[in-house]
């Protein structure tokens, strides 16, 4: 009977701090939607105040992912080496300083600086948070990784309205920067109180090293082509919105919020779901229905009247692509062993995407115009659909997907 009760205290116990763990992620997620949500509609005041057109701002997209390529590296290989809650920790400290100082860049140059030690301090929190997620709940960790990633939604669809406001109050973004950093000091503290996951053993990390190359390179074209989707409709929503007529105060916030709140209940949606479907056809499903959400919003580009077109496109490739990186990671996960090391490189190939997708858009729209944005989710779409096809017959799975 004694023994009963330790054992049944022992379980809520551990359920106890599954739950204050997993919130504790998404809180920290909600706040890398706020900081990530932010950067794309406030990118036109970061180029005045610098003194740089957008084809050359547009290069803080490279500087922060070559932050997060370095994040992911160095992330990936400290959580099979340290205390990941305190990794997280430093994370945030490092994003709340970052935020801060943004506001004081006047120059390319320091924006720049500023950006790329951004990037590596937020993918510390971003691996932290996807991988020790895994360690809590194991096999069980479907739903899990949905909410997880519905935070970030849930952020990423708060930050245009907030950008938007604060033109509305004083012109500027700088009281953005400065209220996302208050907001992040609280989960410093809320990260070193928790008790941290178990760490993956040695034998764990020599097993997730025996991925065959070729495996490995293909998932991280395809994390790479995935991701850039995904961030062509965070950064560049609102500058497609002010490119087709809406106001920077009210149109294109709204715009830009509804990619992200369309994301939102995409990831909600997620979750029960996920559920019943296998990841994998859960990320066919995802690639396919972005894909057509691309062309529908080039058609609403291209024909007169019909911006309607735009919104249903935006918003749709929202749905979509929502949970396409997180039925992703659960479909590698049941296929190939995974350590920080494989995870940290998944993250790095994503992170490439963050860095040359967005650029690229950049250099181009200004000649182009605003349907460089839907074109490249089309291709970016078509080849990963292409790849993933090819990952399926690589791995021999496809009768379990």
């Amino acid at each position: 009977m004694s023994h009963t009760k330790i054992t049944d205290s022992h379980v809520h116990s551990q359920r106890r701090n599954a739950l204050a763990q997993t919130a504790a992620y998404c809180a920290a997620f909600i706040g890398l939607g706020l900081c990530g949500g932010s950067l794309g509609p406030s990118l036109a005041a970061h180029a005045a105040r610098t003194g740089s057109d957008l084809s050359t701002i547009s290069s803080v997209f490279v500087a922060s992912a070559l932050g997060r390529l370095c994040g992911s590296l160095s992330g990936g290989w400290l959580l099979d080496r340290t205390r990941g809650h305190t990794l997280m920790a430093i994370g945030a400290l490092a994003t709340a300083a970052t935020m801060a100082c943004i506001p004081f860049t006047g120059t390319l140059p320091a924006m720049l600086t500023v950006m790329f030690f951004y990037g590596i301090a937020v993918n510390w929190i971003d691996i932290g948070a996807n991988t020790l997620i895994v360690r809590v709940h194991g096999d069980k960790v479907g739903p899990y990784m949905n909410a997880l990633h519905l935070a970030f939604g849930i952020g990423g669809g708060m930050a245009p309205l907030i950008v938007g406001r604060s033109f509305a109050l004083s012109g500027d973004v700088s009281l953005v920067y400065w209220f996302l950093a208050a907001l992040l000091i609280p989960l410093v503290f809320w990260m070193l109180s928790l008790p941290n996951p178990p760490q993956v053993t040695q034998a764990n990390r020599a097993q997730g090293a025996t991925a065959p190359l070729g495996i490995l390179l293909l998932l991280g074209t395809f994390f790479f082509l995935m991701v850039g989707v995904e961030i062509t409709g965070a950064q560049w929503t609102f500058t497609l919105g002010e490119r087709i007529g809406l106001s920077k105060e009210v149109g294109a916030p709204m715009l830009a919020s509804s990619f992200w709140w369309a994301y939102s209940a995409g990831r909600l949606i997620a979750i029960p779901v996920s559920m019943r479907l296998r990841p994998g056809t859960y990320v066919a499903i995802d690639l396919i229905g972005a894909l057509i959400c691309a062309v529908i919003t080039l058609v609403g580009l291209t024909m007169p009247n019909a911006q309607t077109l735009v919104w249903i496109g935006i918003a749709g490739s929202g749905i979509f692509i929502a949970s396409a990186f997180p039925s992703a990671l659960s479909f590698v996960g049941s296929r190939v062993p995974l350590s920080g090391a494989i995870t940290g490189l998944l993250f790095a190939s994503s992170n490439l995407g963050v860095m040359i997708v967005p650029w690229s858009i950049g250099q181009v729209i200004d000649g182009v115009g605003s349907r460089v944005v839907p074109i490249t989710s089309m291709v970016a779409s078509a080849t990963a659909i292409t790849i993933f096809a090819v990952l399926l017959r690589r791995l021999g799975k496809q009768n379990s997907v």
